[in-house]
């Protein structure tokens, strides 16, 4: 009973605490993502082609340059929040990207669950987005793998037949 009241008197005292408290140290602070993303603004849009993934930076062949400074021809690299976020990109593929300029250093991002990319983001060529769920690479090699899966539970269970039928048949004999 003792602790019961314990917890009773601290529940009562928070409480207290809650309408002592002024009104306006209640409100939290809000900020709108979209208010805060339209101040970020690229420094230069440019569709390459990667050419190598080295931990977080990308280093793309410059094929067309939408805005800002720079030229065809060229190469560029791109530094991502992560290493992760950079190996979302594969190495031959064409992409659109939007980098902001931080310190002579271009930086993208690949809008995932956990990146948001505000004014900079990387897409494909097309303009589509790259699909970043954690079951990417499975849905495409599913199918195959779960032959091969099936293939060899089939193969050991006939093995295993062929093992006891051999066990078997010496054993009737002796």
């Amino acid at each position: 009973m003792r602790i019961g009241r314990l917890s009773l008197l601290l529940v009562l005292a928070g409480g207290l605490l809650l309408l002592a408290s002024p009104a306006s140290a209640q409100a939290p602070v809000t900020t709108d993502p979209a208010v805060a993303c339209k101040k970020v603004q690229p420094s230069v849009i440019f569709v390459g082609t990667v050419t190598t993934i080295i931990d977080d930076t990308v280093t793309f062949a410059v094929t067309d340059v939408r805005t800002g400074e720079g030229r065809a021809g060229t190469t560029v690299d791109v530094r991502y929040p992560t290493e992760f976020n950079a190996r979302k990109l594969v190495v031959g593929t064409s992409y659109r990207v939007a980098a902001t300029s931080k310190q002579d250093q271009l930086s993208s991002a690949v809008p995932t669950a956990d990146e948001t990319a505000c004014g900079q983001n990387t897409r494909f060529a097309s303009g589509a987005s790259i699909d970043t769920g954690a079951l990417v690479g499975v849905k495409a090699k599913g199918p195959a793998l779960l032959k091969k899966i099936g293939l060899g539970v089939v193969g050991a269970l006939v093995l295993l037949i062929l093992i006891g039928r051999v066990f078997d048949r010496r054993s009737r004999y002796n």
